[in-house]
């Protein structure tokens, strides 16, 4: 048995030990741990050191166990006392075998290589709302990105919570409710500070040193992933001894995990049609939409936005925090209710989800 694939001159393959960033299975008939998976399900593992070993594992069905079910993205993510970065995927029984095949130590079962480039990830990101537009979002490593950081006097922030990481803070825009808390946090935490160009001189004003400059288009990564800044239709000054001062313009992000996941983040914004461009580039799974009207758009607006997004999940934001935020997700969702494929997600402040 011996399969090697050379990919960014490092060395994948199997038959002995090697470095291996990830590897793609196809399996067929019973499928390893029990679990009764359909084709275009993921099953996930993280490095091993010896590939043959692993797959003996599970083709014993030993060592293995269910991580993580991903209700949204109907993925089950699976872990072995080894540790492990596999990617096996279901096939139909009438797919073609494209690449060589390998058959595991004690099975019958046949597996088929395909390489995946980038690492494994994001078996399980941790989503927490802490009130209005602010998010945070914990990947599996422990790395920590907050968007849009409101703590101090918002209402809507879960009592008591603290913040205890922050590696990267990404800004939409300049409004209190969105910016407020950034300074204090950057100098903390001494986090990458992400956010368009002139949100960011104004920032590197107040003494914080790690800004991330950029603009409407552009990508950039910070720590694990990948931040693509888009349009939003919305103002952006930011009230600084009070008045206000130029910040640029407001804008949105979507964020590529190295899954190959991404998820839009909106921001405040009005729907626009251009929405349907960021769903043709990006194809993001997971879209996060302020719906509390008057300052954003509205339940009615943003289900127009649902239908040119075309996103799986849709986390409502931007709503209740005020008495004049009158949108509710509810609202939304009986809107969106004849839309096939997407489902609105209703967070609560300070209760972590997975996606």
């Amino acid at each position: 048995m011996h399969i090697v694939e050379e990919v960014d001159d490092e060395m994948v393959g199997c038959g002995g030990r090697f470095a291996l960033r990830h590897v793609r299975f196809r399996w067929r008939g019973i499928s390893p741990a029990g679990f009764d998976g359909e084709a275009g399900d993921d099953l996930r593992l993280a490095p091993i050191e010896d590939l043959e070993v692993l797959l003996a594992e599970i083709a014993d069905g030993a060592s293995l166990f269910v991580a993580h079910h991903h209700w949204h993205q109907n993925k089950i993510g699976l872990g072995s006392e080894r540790g492990g970065c596999v990617v096996l995927r279901a096939c139909d029984s009438g797919e073609e075998e494209q690449q060589e095949t390998i058959r595991p130590l004690s099975a019958s079962r046949h597996w088929t290589h395909q390489p995946v480039y980038g690492p494994c990830h994001n078996l399980a990101m941790e989503i927490t709302w802490l009130g209005h537009g602010t998010f945070q979002f914990r990947l599996p490593s422990g790395e920590t990105i907050l968007m849009d950081p409101w703590t101090e006097g918002n209402p809507a922030y879960p009592q008591d919570y603290k913040i205890e990481r922050v590696d990267t803070i990404a800004i939409t825009h300049g409004h209190f409710d969105h910016i407020h808390d950034a300074v204090p946090l950057a100098k903390e935490f001494s986090p990458a500070v992400v956010g368009i160009f002139e949100t960011c001189h104004w920032l590197e004003s107040k003494g914080i040193a790690n800004t991330r400059p950029m603009n409407k288009g552009g990508s950039q990564q910070a720590g694990a992933v990948t931040f693509t800044m888009t349009h939003a239709v919305h103002s952006c000054g930011i009230l600084d001894d009070g008045k206000i001062v130029y910040g640029g313009e407001a804008a949105g992000y979507v964020l590529h995990f190295e899954d190959d996941r991404a998820l839009y983040f909106a921001g405040d914004t009005n729907v626009f049609t251009d929405m349907q461009l960021i769903e043709q580039l990006y194809h993001p799974e997971l879209a996060f939409l302020p719906i509390g009207d008057l300052y954003t758009m509205s339940p009615r607006e943003a289900a127009v936005a649902c239908r040119l997004l075309k996103p799986k999940t849709v986390v409502p934001m931007h709503f209740g925090t005020f008495p004049a935020l009158t949108g509710r997700p509810e609202q939304l969702a009986a809107m969106i209710g004849d839309l096939p494929g997407t489902e609105v997600w209703p967070l609560e402040p300070g209760k972590p989800v997975e996606w």
